[in-house]
């Protein structure tokens, strides 16, 4: 399921790229709300898997974590670097 959402949205660049029309934008975001269906469920599944039954709140609550942690650093250094226009 994982490669499959990572296939899914594969042509994305593409759709937005030469996209004729708006409809493309539409299409090329559900592509990604698909992909990110897959790939997002995939990953928690794989770590309760890996915590067990028992553990799988825990198993969760660190792939919210990781998932909403991980970019803060990045964006912090971007915006040191390239502060917003507003």
């Amino acid at each position: 399921m994982l490669v499959a959402g990572w296939l899914v949205a594969a042509p994305v660049p593409f759709l937005l790229m030469w996209a004729p029309s708006w409809t493309w934008v539409v299409v090329a975001n559900a592509f990604l709300g698909v992909s990110q269906g897959l790939t997002w469920s995939t990953t928690v599944i794989m770590k309760i898997d890996l915590a067990g039954a028992k553990n799988r709140g825990l198993a969760i609550g660190l792939n919210e974590f990781a998932g909403y942690f991980r970019p803060l650093p990045w964006d912090y250094q971007r915006n040191r670097r390239d502060p917003p226009l507003w």
